[in-house]
């Protein structure tokens, strides 16, 4: 922070005295050269005034070091992310937040995990053709799919039924056999992009189950009705603003956006009175 405010202290002092030579050598008025160089007139003379000071310098504001990040809370957002290091920025920011770790903006933690190379970074998949309109309430439209699970040496075939307002898991299965009393798929043939939701759900749950031991069927079952519950009731969703799907499905999303408000407000005013007590103690 000195070395830019006496760079920029330098510059200003450059263009004041270029300012002088050009009007000695052209003989322009000082309006004219401040419109070329692209600087008011109440500014050059605040410089004119703050260098007879010898005060040309920035001072860093007291506010901006009264709302800076904690070290503590830097340390924190480090930690969390690297237990969590498949989750984003933005998902790690409410789940810190509803942990009660660290309340910070998406932006803050960003930087924060930037500046320790701690981004998870993924590629966002084109849409191949338009999404149909998003329902408005839980129950107005279900998407289903099957997925083949290998467990021991069979084939099962997991389907499961998403609702697509909240995401919420409603029903699933895992069957061991795959007729036309069993599943009933109801979208076009070579468009899985007309039902991404439950598409993306079986990606994840793949992902999840990789490193299970799925040596029986009950065994999997259980796996699976744990991971389940841990989507419905825990996993934050990006498409729900970071929410559970089921404080969507159940009606109540604006509780937890108040309460993280809340949060923040408190943690915002905790750490200006924190950055204050120790600006005195180093003054």
């Amino acid at each position: 922070m000195a070395t830019t405010t006496r760079f920029a202290a330098a510059v200003k002092a450059e263009l004041l005295t270029l300012v002088t030579l050009t009007q000695q050598r052209t003989g322009w008025t000082v309006r004219r050269i401040l419109q070329q160089l692209g600087l008011s007139r109440a500014r050059a003379r605040d410089w004119v005034e703050r260098q007879a000071r010898d005060a040309l310098a920035d001072r860093p504001s007291i506010a901006r070091h009264l709302d800076g990040i904690l070290h503590e809370e830097r340390a924190a957002v480090e930690a969390y992310a690297l237990q969590h290091p498949k989750d984003g920025y933005r998902r790690l920011t409410w789940q810190m937040i509803d942990d009660d770790v660290a309340y910070l903006s998406p932006s803050r933690v960003y930087r924060i995990l930037r500046d320790a190379d701690l981004l998870c970074r993924w590629k966002r998949s084109a849409s191949l053709e338009q999404a149909p309109p998003k329902p408005t309430r839980p129950h107005e439209r279900w998407h289903t799919d099957l997925m083949y699970l290998r467990i021991a040496d069979h084939w099962y075939f997991l389907v499961t039924v998403i609702d697509a307002y909240s995401r919420y898991v409603v029903h699933w299965e895992l069957l061991t056999t795959m007729t036309a009393n069993d599943v009933q798929l109801r979208i076009r043939t070579y468009h899985p992009e007309s039902n991404g939701v439950i598409v993306r759900f079986h990606r994840t749950t793949r992902e999840a189950l990789a490193g299970a031991e799925l040596r029986t069927l009950g065994r999997a079952r259980e796996l699976i009705g744990e991971w389940v519950r841990h989507c419905n009731e825990e996993r934050l969703h990006a498409a729900l603003g970071y929410l559970p799907p089921a404080e969507y499905y159940r009606g109540a999303p604006a509780a937890r956006h108040a309460a993280r408000r809340v949060k923040l407000d408190q943690a915002l005013a905790r750490r200006r009175q924190t950055n204050q007590a120790r600006l005195k103690c180093a003054a």
